[in-house]
């Protein structure tokens, strides 16, 4: 089972995680496997290429590596290539929904694709050969950004939709332009009424009756 933690290496600090295996077991010896992006092989001499850049042998060189695989049995070989194929289908089952749940809830991860945008993401992963995970990182952080961005346009729309929904909306606009007018009118013929009353001296006398 693959880590948030693993995970979390993997992209900050370019670390791809590791397995210590026993491809057979009558074996002396354990392997240390470690993840590598690409593509997995159809062929002996691809199998062999990929195996030398998965082992994980402080010390050792690549050349190195090459030659201790080329003196084991082809067997053995083999049960080598199948627990590195197990060992990445792991890694890369749950790799997506494990960085996209570090992107969104991730205070270091936030803070960090803040920081990327001012001194540039190949600085705050220590990279610019980005493996599977950092890719994966840098996809839903673009995409978590566009989204928020998304949702802040939406809601100013919807806001200036609501400001201008009376002149949007005909009937709407109809009723509240007779609403004015009404009231003007209104307005109106209480102002001339006042005068009328002012001008007989009746105001005084339909005020104490109205109370």
């Amino acid at each position: 089972m693959i880590s948030n933690e693993q995970v979390k290496r993997a992209i900050f600090e370019n670390e791809l995680p590791t397995k210590r295996i026993k491809p057979f077991k009558k074996l002396k010896w354990f392997i240390t496997l470690r993840i590598v992006d690409g593509n997995f092989p159809r062929t002996l001499k691809e199998s062999v290429k990929l195996l030398t850049s998965a082992l994980f042998i402080p010390n050792k060189s690549k050349k190195e590596k090459e030659i201790f695989l080329k003196s084991l049995n082809l067997f053995v070989v083999d049960m080598i290539l199948k627990e590195y194929i197990e060992f990445y289908s792991e890694w890369a089952k749950d790799l997506s929904t494990l960085v996209e749940d570090i992107v969104k809830n991730d205070v270091q991860s936030k803070y960090l694709w803040e920081v990327s945008k001012h001194i540039g993401i190949d600085k705050v992963l220590h990279t610019s050969e980005y493996n599977n995970a950092q890719m994966l990182w840098i996809f839903y952080n673009a995409l978590e950004e566009k989204k928020n961005k998304n949702e802040y346009t939406n809601k100013a729309v919807e806001n200036i939709f609501e400001m201008l929904k009376p002149w949007l909306d005909k009937e709407l606009y109809v009723h509240l332009k007779d609403t004015e007018e009404s009231k003007r009118e209104n307005i109106l013929f209480e102002k001339q009424t006042k005068e009328y009353l002012e001008e007989s001296g009746e105001e005084d006398s339909l005020e104490i009756d109205h109370i």
